[in-house]
Formats: C-alpha cells, sequence, structure tokens
C-alpha cells in the first residue's frame, strides 16, 4: 500500500512578497475597467438621449445638465476668442475655434465653432470672423469626463486668439476675468457660423473594457494558482489523489 501524501505548506517568502506586490495591482485593474465599461455605457446613454431630444434654450437646463444635450444659445460673440491647438482633420494640423457668446442676463459660453486650418508659419495665428449682433446658436453640450492632460504651463499672450492646449475651465476663467457656463456647446454643423463642424463622437461599447476586465480576472487567478503550487506540496497531494482513484 503506498504512502499517503498529506497536504502541506512550505512558504516561499519571496514569491509570496512578489504576489502581495502584483496582485493587488491586477485586481486593481478588473475593477478600473469595470468602472471603464460603465462610463461607457452612461456615455452612450447621454448620447442617445440627447441626440433623441429637440434643442432646448440653455436657460430652462439645470444647474449641471448633461452631455450631449441640445442646446439653444442667444446672445452677441465676444472678441475674446480661444484656439484648441494640435487638433487634426484629414492630415492636416489646425485648430478648433472656441468662441465666447454673451448673454444678456447669464454668464457667458463657450461655443466652439469647428475646426480651421493652420498656416505655413505657426507663429502667425489664422483670422478668426467675430459676427456682430445677436445670433441664435444651436448645438449640443460637451465636457470632457476625462482631466485635461497638460504637457507645459499654459502660457498666455496676453491678445486674442489665445492658443490653448486644452479645454480648462478654470485657466479660460482666469483668463477671461469672469465666471463661464460649465459646458462647451459644440455648434451644428448645419449653422453658417460654424467651421468645420464634423465632430467625431465615441459609440464604442462597454464591451473593450468588458473583455480586459476577464483578461486581468484570468491572470489574477493564475497567479493565485502558482502561489499555491509554488507554497505548497499541492502537486504531489493531486497526484496522489489521481493513483488512489485509478487503484
Amino acid at each position: 500500500m503506498s504512502n499517503q501524501v498529506k497536504f502541506k505548506w512550505h512558504w516561499d517568502i519571496k514569491f509570496l512578497l512578489l504576489v502581495c506586490a502584483v496582485l493587488p495591482l491586477t485586481i486593481s485593474a478588473i475593477f478600473w475597467q469595470l468602472d471603464r465599461a460603465g462610463q461607457k455605457r452612461e456615455i452612450l446613454r447621454q448620447l442617445d438621449e440627447g441626440m433623441a431630444n429637440a434643442p432646448v434654450s440653455l436657460e430652462s437646463l439645470p444647474a449641471s445638465p448633461q452631455n450631449y444635450t441640445q442646446v439653444i444659445v442667444e446672445g452677441r460673440w465676444a472678441e475674446q476668442v480661444f484656439l484648441l491647438d494640435n487638433r487634426t482633420r484629414y492630415g492636416r494640423v489646425g485648430y478648433e475655434v472656441v468662441g465666447l457668446i454673451e448673454r444678456t442676463n447669464d454668464v457667458p459660453v463657450l461655443v466652439n465653432r469647428g475646426w480651421i486650418a493652420a498656416g505655413n508659419d505657426r507663429s502667425v495665428l489664422p483670422e478668426i470672423d467675430i459676427p456682430p449682433g445677436n445670433h441664435r446658436v444651436e448645438g449640443y453640450l460637451y465636457r470632457s469626463t476625462q482631466k485635461p492632460i497638460v504637457f507645459a504651463e499654459q502660457q498666455w499672450s496676453g491678445k486674442w486668439p489665445e492658443r490653448i492646449q486644452v479645454i480648462d475651465f478654470e485657466l479660460m476663467q482666469q483668463r477671461l476675468s469672469g465666471d463661464l457656463y460649465p459646458s462647451v456647446v459644440r455648434i451644428s454643423p448645419e449653422s453658417p457660423l460654424a467651421y468645420q463642424a464634423d465632430w467625431h463622437v465615441e459609440r464604442k461599447g462597454p464591451g473593450m473594457h468588458i473583455g480586459y476586465a476577464i483578461q486581468w480576472t484570468l491572470i489574477s487567478l493564475l497567479i493565485v494558482i502558482m502561489c499555491l503550487f509554488v507554497n505548497s506540496n499541492l502537486k504531489d497531494w493531486l497526484k496522489q489523489r489521481r493513483r488512489n482513484r485509478n487503484q
């Protein structure tokens, strides 16, 4: 009769330390991907809901309206214009023109009028048309849910238009010395006041992030299984059970 193999632990401290360092990272990656999947679902819900409804007056919206709500803004174009730098279309570098509409009884609103090509001399900014008089602008609300990433501190030239890297409401309010509406209006492509307003709307669903979450889950399980084999006699114990079943 063969000797019975009892399950035993024999701890490998170095391997355990490695597992303690790596496993929390893989588990965090699982939850991060699941969170991103939830965000994608919410973006698609807001997009479908916003685009399905008719535009409404900006003044009629709550204090924190959702992205992609179609709106109507009325007021005068201010002389202050921001140019969002390094925006490309069809292989060409240019700017997105972000104008400012001043309203009679409320804070001004940033309106992204679309893309314009940059000239060969980057030190020379394009001339932006500022239509006189009152205007009625249609578009949809948009504010990025991600924190703006900048690679250098914003430098102001002191004259208009100002070149900027990202939409940063706090910095732009400092430059304007006043408050702003908390979302940008992306102008309708059909508007006569628009430049090239062919907005790219991300419609990818949560599937990619769910797939990544599954991958990280499998990696986490593999780490746990490896930890069991390295820190015990599990391999010999399983072999013994298999032999006993075959006898």
